[in-house]
């Protein structure tokens, strides 16, 4: 069993939480985690739940997640899923949309999400226009073109104008991956 020396970070020689943004803004993040995602070292979902105001709620199979099926009922228009598709339309398209839910997992996990949660198939599915590359490499297997959780959401703000909340996010990112990668390898970060 890994032990963490920080429970908020997670990482073992080199606790970056005193530079973590604590960050509220209009929209609501609601993350849809596969179970697999809470044991991750490299899960970004749980990074961002203490970065901005996000909700994290784990998928299920069966049962779906009555919270958030049940917030969805109530306000339908209100919620849109990030997910990249045939279909999906531009942010600037969901005109009154609030709630953001991001499916946090592998891709192959993310796909399956999708897949076996017939409540998420009549959402909006919006896609993102990032600029750059994701910056991501903490895990194999990455498809070209795809993002992070934590880069979902920075490129969120980014295409809503929230542009102080982006750059906020992306300065802590770029630092957590420096320090990521010293504390794998064991060492202290000096940066």
């Amino acid at each position: 069993m890994l032990t963490l020396s920080c429970p908020r970070c997670r990482l073992h020689h080199n606790c970056i939480c005193q530079l973590q943004p604590n960050l509220t803004t209009d929209i609501q993040l609601e993350l849809l985690l596969h179970s697999n995602e809470f044991k991750r070292r490299t899960n970004t979902g749980l990074l961002l739940r203490d970065s901005i105001a996000a909700n994290v709620h784990q998928w299920q199979r069966k049962p779906p997640c009555a919270e958030l099926t049940q917030q969805i009922a109530a306000c339908p228009d209100q919620f849109a899923l990030v997910y990249p598709s045939e279909d999906a339309i531009c942010l600037s398209e969901a005109q009154d949309v609030k709630h953001f839910i991001i499916l946090d997992g592998t891709w192959q996990e993310a796909a399956k999400i999708y897949r076996q949660s017939p409540y998420l198939h009549h959402l909006p599915k919006i896609t993102l226009k990032p600029q750059q590359a994701s910056a991501y490499c903490l895990r194999a297997n990455q498809a070209e073109g795809n993002l992070c959780t934590y880069e979902v959401a920075i490129q969120l703000c980014k295409e809503l104008g929230l542009i102080k909340e982006a750059n906020q996010l992306e300065a802590f990112w770029l630092s957590y991956l420096q320090v990521f990668e010293a504390d794998r390898s064991g060492y202290q970060f000096k940066g």
